[in-house]
Formats: structure tokens, sequence, C-alpha cells
């Protein structure tokens, strides 16, 4: 495979994993039982704590989809494979379960690539 076609299957990857992750921000506000709690909030009140891990979950989310140009968010950095990963990283340790899993995946094909 080209370097080109892993970047795209990284990119795909991230990209659908920031989509989980919007789907979980949305879902963890709105309170659903399906969505765990994160760990780090647990001194909070319930109702607090999954608003903020919902906004930011969203707010990450609207992070990589700016950096990849698919919402037109003034973002001007680089897109890169650290950057992602820590996104990543992030959403995983605030509950993004399968959405931080395939961002984090999505930054791994993109080392490959950049290998």
């Amino acid at each position: 495979m080209k370097k080109k076609e892993i970047k795209n299957i990284g990119r795909i990857l991230t990209l659908l994993g920031a989509l989980v992750c919007l789907i979980f921000g949305i879902f963890r506000i709105l309170g659903s039982p399906y969505v765990f709690a994160s760990p780090f909030l647990i001194a909070l009140p319930a109702a607090i704590a999954n608003i903020v891990t919902g906004v930011l979950l969203i707010i990450l989310a609207l992070i990589v989809f700016a950096s990849y140009g698919v919402v037109d968010i003034s973002l001007k950095f680089k897109v890169s494979w650290i950057m992602v990963l820590i996104i990543g990283i992030v959403a995983w340790l605030f509950g993004g379960d399968l959405g931080a899993l395939l961002i984090i995946l999505g930054a791994i094909v993109y080392l490959i690539a950049e290998l």
C-alpha cells in the first residue's frame, strides 16, 4: 500500500472515531443510561459530571473535525499523529470509549504511514 492510502485509512478511522465521540457526548449530556460515567469526575454529582464530560467529548470531536477540514472552525494547526493521539487519549480518559479507541487507532495508522 502507498503512504497516501495508509493516511486515508487513518483519516477515516479518526473521523469515524470523532463522530462516535460526538454522539457519545450528546448522549452523555442527555443523560443516557447507556453511557458510563468518567472515573475522573466521580466527586461531582452525576448530572454535572455527565454535562462536563459530554461537552468535553463534543469539543474534542469538533477539534478533530476542524483539524481535518470537515467543519469550518478556524483552527490553525497542522494535523499530526501526535496531536490526534493526545486527543484520543484525553477522549478515552473522559469516557469516549469506542470513539476514542478509533481515534487512537487512526493516530497509530497515521504514524505507520509516516515511517
